[in-house]
């Protein structure tokens, strides 16, 4: 999951295959596409020019929703030798772990180097699901994309307690990496009762202070907002019940939420799949919905 890949810009024969091969991409997929050397757009448009010319329109459609749907992205500094092939060139930066696999134009000379595929063999699943080890640096792994490339972020969690180490050591994490892309609003969904509890001794100062700390400790390279939000969802009919990770481009759901486990156990991590990630941005984005808030923090940072 969270896997990336860099595809030879003649590796589609078709219009047909060029539809397959975008729809194995993207964030409801939990794969992505890396745009590799920076000007492999215009080589795939210029691969396009030689189908007929309704079909060069509907690809060139496909292409520029992929990448408005974050199905494909860049990496500007990836290394580029232009005395080399494309193939030699992905397969060095396979070896260095830049990409996960390659996909090439068909021919039988080349398959066995830097797991290197053909249109042939994309029949994977339609969604990426695994079972990680429940500690921060793999749910970095596989919320990487989504942390990096999102303007805003949703950690929804009913259990999501900041001041237990096993959640904080995760939400630590995973901020760092908000921290250098492009999100400037962050906001936390838990469930008052699980938090603010006199069993458990955590006041709502004792929350906002365990999230001031951890701010404290990131350096965001532009102007961050987050929100904590309390909320008493026992009467509504959008209780929370699921956990994930939110965005208006795509969503991660993780069955045991953001906490780091002992003695190396696993979790169900999966990309949220189109019509479950359309309700939940109609809920928690544009609220619809009937869960109280009882207290809202607000940390500005910048």
């Amino acid at each position: 999951m969270n896997e990336n890949f860099a595809s030879e810009p003649n590796c589609c024969e078709n219009m047909h295959e060029f539809r397959h091969f975008l729809e194995r991409f993207g964030p409801y997929a939990g794969r992505y596409l890396i745009a590799y050397p920076k000007d492999w757009f215009k080589e795939v448009e210029a691969h396009i020019g030689s189908w007929g010319e309704l079909d060069q329109v509907r690809a060139k459609t496909l292409l520029r929703r992929a990448r408005e749907n974050a199905a494909i992205l860049t990496k500007p500094n990836l290394i580029w030798d232009g005395s080399k092939s494309w193939f030699d060139n992905a397969v060095e930066r396979a070896v260095e772990r830049d990409f996960d696999g390659i996909i090439i134009a068909r021919r039988s000379d080349s398959l066995s180097r830097g797991n290197a595929h053909t249109c042939d063999d994309l029949e994977w699943p339609p969604t990426a699901e695994e079972r990680i080890i429940a500690i921060p640096e793999e749910y970095v792994r596989v919320s990487r994309f989504l942390l990096l490339i999102s303007y805003e972020l949703f950690f929804i969690d009913p259990y999501l307690n900041p001041c237990k180490q096993s959640i904080s050591s995760v939400i630590e994490k995973m901020l760092q990496v908000v921290a250098k892309g492009k999100c400037h609003r962050l906001v936390f969904w838990s469930r008052t009762s699980n938090i603010i509890d006199t069993r458990n001794g955590i006041t709502l100062d004792d929350v906002e202070n365990k999230l001031r700390k951890i701010i404290s400790e990131i350096e965001f390279k532009h102007d961050f907002k987050l929100e904590f939000l309390l909320v008493d969802d026992d009467r509504s009919r959008e209780r929370m019940h699921g956990r994930y990770l939110l965005s208006i481009k795509g969503g991660l759901r993780l069955d045991q939420g953001f906490q780091q486990l002992s003695k190396g156990r696993k979790v169900e991590v999966g990309p949220v799949g189109r019509a479950t990630h359309e309700e939940l941005i109609r809920i928690f984005l544009d609220g619809a919905h009937d869960i109280q808030i009882d207290h809202r923090i607000n940390i500005n940072v910048g």
